[in-house]
């Protein structure tokens, strides 16, 4: 349709116990105006989940993929993509009352205009929010990577997140002013995302909005073995196990569980050569890797590659 707003599911539950949104595959498109994948106002007075859901809104306008208003609950394993020209929200959550938002796969292919990863709105001390294991990420460098609207920035609870967009703000607060440009700065203003990273992901078809991640790309590794074990949260999108202790392993970032086939991309390292006498930062995704501390000789032509959430080749044990 051309010129109007598409809504493919639309929600208004008021009221208290228990609502849940799951395993839905939506594809929302509107020509020229607004295509919403997922609208859901006041998911239940009491804890209710959106999770499982699949969801493409490609607006000529603009796009909303997951709006959630007044969410409790969880918000997890969930794939959201988003596209539109001149306004373009991939995930929106207004009002969120203790809300758990896990492993959610989004990303904002919008490249013009208003363009948001993650559009979280905490206007009110009471409200807050819990923001692991996602990988929000954008095509472009206008607007924010997450753009969070708190009045008390401590109800918001962040890490084991990737984090990216080519160039600009990975975390703005119109409230306090914070802006944040890269990791190191975001966790030395907020405290939060010390176990982050900001890498853009191997997906399947970004074009089109296949958001799987692609074990042949070796952009994958950028959620592969990254996250942390959260309570509760034993299954990704497709029902495969997800760790839920160290001893099981450790989760990936996203709404899928996969192991990539390609091998990890090249570290990279400041300054680019080994320094004599001096001191080498390996880093990826902004996230320390190693420092490499060296003497009199050192080597030449070598790369580092992070092997995580698995033994590097070659490697039976470790100490």
């Amino acid at each position: 349709r051309s010129g109007s707003s598409i809504y493919s599911v639309y929600n208004y539950f008021y009221g208290y116990g228990t609502s849940m949104v799951k395993n839905n595959k939506i594809n929302s498109t509107a020509a020229g105006g607004y295509a919403y994948g997922m609208y859901i106002n006041f998911l239940s007075g009491g804890d209710g989940d959106i999770e499982g859901n699949e969801i493409v809104a490609k607006g000529g306008y603009g796009a909303y993929g997951l709006y959630a208003y007044y969410p409790q609950g969880s918000i997890k394993n969930n794939a959201v993509y988003a596209k539109a020209s001149t306004r373009t929200y991939a995930l929106m959550c207004y009002y969120p009352n203790n809300a758990k938002v896990y492993n959610n796969t989004v990303h904002n292919a919008g490249t013009s205009g208003t363009i948001y990863g993650a559009y979280i709105y905490m206007y009110g001390a009471q409200y807050s929010m819990d923001f692991y294991n996602n990988s929000i990420s954008k095509s472009s460098s206008n607007g924010y990577v997450r753009y969070v609207y708190a009045t008390n920035p401590d109800n918001y609870h962040s890490d084991y997140n990737n984090l990216y967009q080519p160039s600009g703000s990975l975390y703005y607060n119109p409230y306090t002013g914070a802006n944040y440009s890269s990791i190191a700065a975001l966790r030395a203003g907020t405290g939060d995302d010390m176990n982050s990273l900001s890498y853009m992901p191997g997906f399947m078809n970004v074009n089109n909005g296949d958001l799987r991640p692609d074990p042949s790309n070796p952009n994958s590794w950028a959620l592969n073995g990254r996250g942390v074990q959260m309570t509760g949260n034993d299954k990704d999108i497709n029902g495969n196990a997800r760790a839920l202790t160290t001893i099981a392993g450790v989760p990936d970032l996203g709404a899928y569980e996969f192991t990539p086939t390609a091998t990890p991309p090249n570290c990279a390292m400041a300054p680019a050569a080994p320094p004599v006498n001096g001191t080498q930062v390996v880093t990826f995704g902004q996230d320390t890797v190693a420092v490499l501390n060296w003497g009199n000789t050192v080597p030449t032509g070598f790369a580092v590659k992070q092997y995580t959430g698995t033994n590097p080749p070659g490697i039976t044990s470790i100490n």
